[in-house]
């Protein structure tokens, strides 16, 4: 599921956090854009800074390595379930190695 919530938002979609199984029209940049600013992480406070810069007008590209996180569908109500909260960067390095591997091959 995350894979494919991953693709739609390259084409211009982005998960509606308020909305269950909503997608809202996400900005995109062409590679040669200017911007005003360029977030790296859109935790708590990148999240918050990118969304108050666009709000006053400005350009803003966020990047982040984590999933996207819908609460509505995803909400994690104990501790066994706040593991899909956030992202194991050892995991990932993994797999990514792993998918390197396979196409050396």
């Amino acid at each position: 599921m995350i894979r494919n919530m991953r693709r739609a938002a390259k084409h211009g979609r982005a998960p509606d956090v308020f909305h269950h199984g909503a997608w809202l029209p996400m900005r995109e940049y062409d590679e040669d854009d200017a911007v005003d600013f360029a977030i790296v992480g859109t935790g708590a406070g990148g999240g918050t800074l990118a969304c108050r810069l666009a709000e006053k007008g400005f350009r803003v590209v966020a990047f982040d390595a984590g999933a996207w996180w819908r609460p509505l569908e995803e909400f994690a109500s104990d501790e066994t379930h706040q593991s899909k909260l956030f992202w194991d960067r050892r995991a990932h390095l993994r797999r990514r190695r792993s998918a390197q591997a396979r196409q050396q091959q």
